[in-house]
């Protein structure tokens, strides 16, 4: 029962490299791109410096997916995606980035779906690191959340999320440092939406505020909905991230929201 692991185990002591990483990208829209645009830039550094080997080896978007058995080349995976690439299936791809002869497996989810958060839990089971900045699984139903939790002490795969909140600056960490060394939050001040902090400091009157809108989205600020954002349920995702960190049992519909779209604007694309 236990052959899968010791042939794993048995591939990880014989590779030269002990922080060889077998790489999956879900979402390569505008974040996920960046993502591997700057990767494809520090891969060979961190390499030589750190020995440290990441290899991507699956790249999908919300319809087609890229599998690789070689590193991916990630100045020319675009291409690659529409020559070989083929419809997604969120299964193979983790069964394949989880390589049996490669010693360590991570999921990077770039999307903003439920689907894909709801998926965690059995990444996380498999073994596989999941690093995301979507806010969906840390914000959804409380019970899933402390599974979630529950499966990253339960197994040697992490869970990553420091990016759901802040921007990458070390908030999640910070606060979770505070509390397990015995500190009381009392309260958390910030503004805590980088697209409404732009959108209201842009606006003057002298453009639609639509306008705006359509501009924050262009340059990658807004949620793929800017609904999200407007609406507040992207703040409300964070505050209630923040809030299950800090120890509260805090649900999504307890946040009191006061939303900016009209109700005629809140359906349709």
């Amino acid at each position: 029962s236990d052959m899968q692991r010791a042939l794993r185990a048995a591939h990880s002591g014989l590779y030269l490299s002990s922080q060889t990483l077998s790489i999956g990208l879900v979402g390569a829209g505008s974040v996920g791109t960046e993502f591997l645009r700057q990767l494809d830039s520090q891969l060979s550094r961190l390499k030589q410096d750190f020995d440290v080997d990441l290899r991507v080896r699956a790249i999908a978007t919300s319809k087609r997916m890229l599998l690789s058995d070689r590193p991916i080349d990630l100045g020319h995976w675009t291409r690659a995606l529409e020559t070989n690439g083929e419809p997604v299936d969120l299964e193979r791809l983790a069964a394949h980035v989880h390589a049996e002869h490669l010693p360590h497996a991570a999921l990077v989810d770039c999307t903003a779906s439920d689907d894909v958060a709801r998926q965690y839990d059995s990444w996380l089971a498999r073994g596989i690191h999941v690093i995301t900045p979507n806010k969906r699984a840390n914000a959804s139903d409380i019970d899933y959340y402390r599974r979630l939790r529950r499966s990253n002490r339960a197994v040697s795969a992490h869970y990553l999320y420091e990016t759901t909140v802040g921007a990458a600056l070390p908030i999640i960490q910070t606060l979770r440092d505070l509390v397990q060394t015995g500190d009381e939050i009392s309260e958390i001040e910030g503004i805590l939406s980088g697209t409404l902090s732009f959108l209201f400091n842009s606006f003057d009157g002298s453009r639609p505020f639509s306008a705006l809108v359509e501009q924050a989205r262009s340059l990658g600020y807004t949620e793929p909905d800017p609904r999200d954002d407007l609406s507040g349920m992207d703040v409300a995702r964070k505050m209630t991230i923040l809030a299950r960190e800090i120890g509260l049992s805090l649900e999504l519909r307890d946040v009191d929201l006061h939303s900016l779209v009209p109700e005629a604007l809140q359906r349709g694309t």
